[in-house]
């Protein structure tokens, strides 16, 4: 039986650290043992050519843009199967971007999704085939001193690399693993952040998920939070149900999509996890074998960033409890800077009663 195959996409805004990523990547992970294929960037490919992106209209470029994703994620996947017939390396296929940050660069929403509909895929489609999304902050937002125009196929202004790096965030907001790692500390120090992301997806040295949980006194809404200057990445509505083995979830913005999720606690803070992607179908199933001791969790999940911390604020909807702000973080022992206008907030990291197993316990 062959490894597991997986799938973790780069992305991020321009001259953010993508490339020396890549050369980090493919030599950390051969050191166990992971045989790497790369899907290289389409647009950088379509410019190289000679194509200048303001030279035709903007729709007519994203749908090379997209035919040029096609192509090369077709040619890894042929390539993996060749690969296979003759070796047993466990794989990981790194995407440099992917048909999700082309809707940053579309003059609308529906043109994108015109573009995807022309190829027979969807966006939510595109964000769940991944295993892991890294978004690199680029250094024009938070390292302006470090940001370049090197690469040739790189064009954007420091002020368009900050715009266009929002609406990328934006375009992966309904993603379930999205990580975010920002300018708040050296180049080295980022680039490792973003390889333990990895590491922690594929389980080298073991997957880990490392949180810090916090009661906060205001109850505070997307509108509070855009007031105070806090860019709001995105919002979905989540379903919990536990199992007499682990849980499952439903994600639901546009449409819904399910998981099914084991976690164990190894330490203070520190759980390992295991999660699969299901459908509807073994969701139903699995949820008429729900804990009848325990409730149905429904919150709201507000995802925002604030000094390059990627922050979760649940607000939960038949619950006592009203509100719950998590942060994940990489290591243990990383500094938080929660937002000042929170005001007074209460760190329950290692108070079980505000472990969301517990809260649906409480709920009848």
């Amino acid at each position: 039986m062959k490894n597991r195959i997986y799938h973790i996409c780069i992305t991020g805004g321009p001259c953010a650290g993508k490339t020396s990523l890549f050369s980090y990547a493919l030599r950390s992970l051969a050191d166990f043992g992971y045989k790497v294929f790369i899907v290289e960037e389409a647009a950088t490919q379509v410019i190289m050519t000679g194509l200048d992106p303001g030279s035709i209209n903007q729709k007519d470029f994203q749908r090379i843009i997209t035919s040029r994703i096609c192509a090369n994620e077709n040619m890894i996947t042929n390539m993996i199967t060749l690969w296979n017939n003759i070796y047993d390396n466990k794989i990981i296929v790194l995407y440099d971007r992917s048909h999700t940050d082309s809707s940053a660069y579309c003059n609308s929403y529906s043109d994108y999704v015109d573009l995807l509909s022309e190829v027979g895929l969807t966006p939510q489609e595109e964000i769940d085939k991944f295993d892991k999304v890294i978004h690199l902050v680029t250094a024009a937002d938070g390292a302006e001193g470090f940001y370049n125009l090197d690469n040739p196929a790189r064009y954007e202004t420091p002020e368009q690399a900050r715009s266009t790096d929002l609406k990328t965030r934006q375009a992966w907001s309904t993603c379930s693993h999205l990580r975010f790692v920002g300018n708040n500390q050296s180049f080295n120090k980022k680039m490792k952040e973003a390889l333990g992301h990895i590491c922690h997806t594929i389980g080298i040295p073991k997957p880990v998920e490392i949180e810090r949980k916090w009661i906060i006194d205001k109850f505070v809404t997307e509108k509070i939070l855009k007031n105070n200057g806090i860019d709001v990445i995105g919002t979905v509505d989540i379903e919990q149900v536990y199992l007499p083995q682990g849980r499952i979830r439903k994600r639901h913005l546009q449409n819904s999509t399910y998981f099914l999720t084991h976690k164990k606690e190894i330490s203070s803070g520190v759980r390992i996890e295991t999660e699969e992607r299901i459908d509807y179908d073994v969701y139903n199933a699995l949820f008429n074998q729900r804990l009848k001791t325990h409730g149905i969790i429904r919150k709201k999940r507000i995802n925002f960033e604030y000094k390059g911390q990627w922050f979760e604020l649940d607000t939960f909807d038949n619950s006592s409890i009203q509100q719950i702000l998590e942060l994940e973080l990489t290591d243990i022992d990383n500094a938080v800077q929660l937002p000042n206008f929170l005001g007074n907030c209460t760190d329950v990291t290692d108070n079980k009663e505000f472990y969301n197993e517990n809260i649906s316990r409480r709920i009848s």
